[in-house]
Formats: C-alpha cells, structure tokens, sequence
C-alpha cells in the first residue's frame, strides 16, 4: 500500500487546490477571507465523499479502497474544472507550500485516506506556520537584493503612489504622462505589498531610466513605512482617503497616519502632491516635506470642467504658469482629478503644458477601473469591478447616468469595512437608486445594498439578489439590449462572496 498512498497523496494535492486558491487569495493568512472555503459547494462534497469513504472501508472493507479511489479522481476532476474568477496561480511561494501540504496529506494517507477529505483545508492552514521561517528567509533576500539595485541606480529618482483609492489610475496616468519625456519604470498591475515590490525591481532595468513610479499599498499601520525602507521616495503622491480596510485600520486617522508614512519616511528634500478634492486631506501633514494641494479649486494647481459625458472629459488644468485646455477618454470627473494631481508632478519635474495635454488625451483605460467596453451585442459595459469604496461607487453612477438607454448595474458592495460594513453598504445602496433601472446585487452585502435602495424609493421588483455574478448576468442577459449599459460595481472574489 505504500505506493498506492504516495499515489493518493498526491491526487489529493490536487483536491486541495480550491483551499489553496482562497490562502492565496487571503494573502496566505488565515482569516476570514479563507475559512469561507467551508461554505462552498466543494467542502459538502468533500463532507459527503469522506461519508460515504468512511461507510465503505468499514462495511466493504475488501472493496472500499475503490470507493476511495473514484471519488479522489472525482473530486481532483471537480477542483480542476471548476471555473473560478481568479485561477490558482502557481508561485514560487505557492509551490514550496504545496510540497509540505503534500508530507501532510501522505501522513493522513498512512493513518486513515478516508479523512484526507476532510483534512484538505487544515492541511494548508499548517503548511503556513511550517514554511514561515523559510519565507522570511526568500522575503529578506529578495529585499535585500532589491535595496542593492536601487542604490546602485543612482540617478533613478522615485516617485511612490499611495492612498485608499485611484492608486493604480494614477499610476498608470502618471506613467504615461512622464513617458513624454522621460525614460519610465512602473510597478505592474497592482504590485504595491513588500515582495511585490522588490520582485518587480529585482526584474526591472533601470539602466538609462529616469524614474520609478512605485505604487505602495497598506493594510494596517506600518505597511507604508515597510515599503519605504525598500524604496525611498523623492516625490510623493497621495490619491485620497477613505473608509477602507477598517478591518484592520480601525479608523480614518489611523489610515491617514499610515498612508502619510511615505512622507515621513521620504527623502528630506521630498516633494509632496496630494489630492485636494479629499476632505481628508484638506490640511495635510507636511512632516518638513514641501507639500502641493492639488484638485478643483486647490491653491496650489487646480482644474475647471467645461464637460463630461460617455465620450469623456474635457477640462481647463490651471497652474502657477497659466492655464491650458485638455481632454481625456477617461470617464468621470474623479479621473480630471487625478490628471490634475499627475499633471501637478509632471510640471513640476520639467514637463510643459503641451507634454500634459498631449498624454493625458492618449491615456488609456487602466483594466477594470471604470474601463468602457463596447460588446459586439451593442451593450456598452462599465468595468469598475475593482472599484472597492465608497467614492468609486459614488463616481461610477455619475458616469453611468451620462449613458442613454437602460441602466443595469450589477454590485457586490464594500469588503473589510469592519463594523461599518453594514452602514457602508446601505450607503452604496442609496447611491445607486437615482443612478440605474434594474440592480442585480451579489454576495454577502446584498441585504444592506437592497436596504439603501429601498431606503430612497427604489422599485423593488427591479431589485435582484443572485448568489454570484454569474447569475446576475444571466439573469440580466434577458433584459439587456443594443444601446443599453451595465456596470460591473466591485466584483469580489471566490473567498468573500
């Protein structure tokens, strides 16, 4: 049987894929976001396979070994096939985890396979711990590596990106803009954690290049300061604050404090931009850094709309040295204010007015932020599905109601709200009723969306709670027509809804 358990083992590594992916998705901690894994359809099949294993190796004990088998195969098949929004993804990290998960599923294998069902998600809980000491030890050598490089790319300036919302918008606004003149490096996608970080610089060539935009983000005090021990910033940039994470920042000031680390831990002679249409950030701190509010009417630079529609936008940027006229494929009046904001440093490092006006009407969409997509049906989509506050949603259904035809929205709400996650809910709820036709509202923060929207008359019968976003489209399939508009509203992942 020894062979035949290593076999098993391993087929049952496969079965622990699904737990696998939701670790993964839940930053390799085991919170919440993780033991959701015990309310999918996958755990009571793996509840049921490891009954009707166990009834067999009692009551058939010279057949139950081929019980065993078939629903191991059947249920490594089910995990495999499953379609899920965002597919495990084999890291280095991951790999090195799976190998102790796998020792663990081998002993379960020797002491009795039946369990093996069960034990699948506790197999990757204590592969954690186990792999820690090794994890520090890649963590710290991949950072160590990092701070190297960038000390030897001496004339390489940085400029970090943070804050509660807009952080990769602006990042990618900002590259573009700085890419009329200079030679750019950009953390990719949204690599904004430690490791993150120092894999994109240790894969990076920094050789001729002028500037690194480094986009930084936080879960809870000290993230920020973390990052900027790796990548020390010249120019900062704040996007804004706002009620996120408050699962683990507890509050607002406490948000504040660490997004404001990358100015306290910037170079001295640090140059700072924050987003003055934030009330958060109406008296920003400057920590002895020179500090420029930026927004609609901000003292330092500032803009004035002259339109925004489906087309996008059209603005006056106004500065120490004159104003000028730009436009911008970018939906919303929030993203004239993040131009404004990447304008701001544009200028400031050599930049001219034309250099501006002439990226910020070739930017395109950043993916899922409030991108448009014409469909081949005559839909036009809004993909805002990584929009996760309160703010995005306000934004978004101001966008949407430049649209003609009707209106859908399809929403899953605001994750890590804490004990405000009700209120913040209801919230979104009530910003969407003025906005849209029909809403299809998915996943754990349904109920309170629903409230909100009932809360400012909507019709209920144009209220829809579907288990996942996939229902809400099919649903919605049968409605929809050419000319017509859906918005996708923070579409959460396999863990959280």
């Amino acid at each position: 049987m020894i062979f035949e358990n290593i076999i098993l083992s391993l087929v049952y590594s496969v079965c622990a894929f699904k737990a696998d992916c939701f670790l993964q998705l839940n930053g390799y901690k085991i919170g919440k976001g993780f033991w959701v894994y015990f309310k999918t359809m996958y755990f009571l099949l793996s509840a049921a396979f490891f009954a009707v294993s166990a009834a067999a190796f009692f009551l058939l004990p010279s057949a139950w070994i081929y019980v065993h088998v078939v629903l191991t195969v059947l249920l490594a098949v089910s995990c495999v096939t499953e379609k899920k929004k965002t597919p495990l993804r084999f890291t280095a990290r991951m790999c090195r985890l799976m190998v102790t998960q796998w020792i663990f599923l081998l002993l379960a294998a020797f002491v009795f396979n039946p369990a093996a069902f069960l034990f699948l998600p506790f197999a990757a809980v204590l592969s954690v711990p186990v792999n820690e000491p090794v994890e520090i030890c890649v963590r710290a050598k991949y950072i160590t590596r990092a701070k190297n490089k960038l000390a030897s790319a001496e004339n390489l300036k940085v400029i970090a990106v943070t804050g509660s919302y807009g952080k990769t918008s602006v990042k990618n606004i900002l590259y573009d803009m700085l890419s009329e003149k200079y030679a750019v490096v950009k953390t990719p996608s949204s690599y904004n954690t430690p490791m993150g970080i120092a894999l994109c610089v240790n894969r990076s060539d920094f050789a001729g290049k002028d500037y690194f935009i480094c986009e930084m983000g936080a879960r809870k005090e000290g993230d920020i300061e973390e990052l900027c021990r790796i990548v020390r910033p010249d120019i900062v940039v704040i996007t804004g604050i706002a009620p996120q994470h408050l699962e683990t920042f507890g509050s607002i000031p406490n948000i504040i404090k660490t997004k404001f680390e990358a100015v306290r831990f910037a170079k001295e002679d640090a140059a700072v931009f924050v987003n003055g249409d934030c009330p958060y950030l109406a008296s920003p701190p400057s920590y002895g850094r020179k500090i420029f509010v930026c927004g609609e009417t901000a003292r330092d630079f500032s803009y004035k709309i002259t339109g925004c529609d489906s087309e996008g936008c059209r603005f006056i940027l106004k500065g120490k040295n004159g104003d000028f006229a730009c436009k911008t494929k970018l939906l919303g009046a929030h993203n004239v204010s993040n131009i404004c904001l990447c304008a701001a440093v544009g200028l400031y490092i050599g930049l001219n007015a034309d250099d501006v006006a002439a990226a910020a009407e070739k930017t395109e969409y950043t993916p899922h932020r409030l991108q448009l997509i014409k469909a081949a049906n005559g839909l036009s989509i809004l993909d805002d599905s990584y929009n996760a506050n309160v703010n995005g949603v306000r934004e978004s259904m101001k966008v949407l109601k430049t649209f003609g035809g009707k209106k859908f929205v399809i929403a899953s709400g605001i994750v890590e709200g804490g004990k405000h996650s009700a209120a913040l809910n209801v919230t979104v709820g009530r910003l969407m009723a003025d906005s849209c036709d029909y809403a299809f509202l998915v996943g754990v923060n349904a109920p309170f969306m629903k409230k909100g929207l009932v809360q400012e008359g909507f019709d209920g019968d144009r209220i829809f709670l579907c288990d996942s976003t996939a229902a809400a489209v099919a649903k919605m399939g049968g409605m929809a027509s050419a000319g017509d508009v859906v918005l996708f509203s923070n579409d959460l992942p396999d863990n959280i809804i």
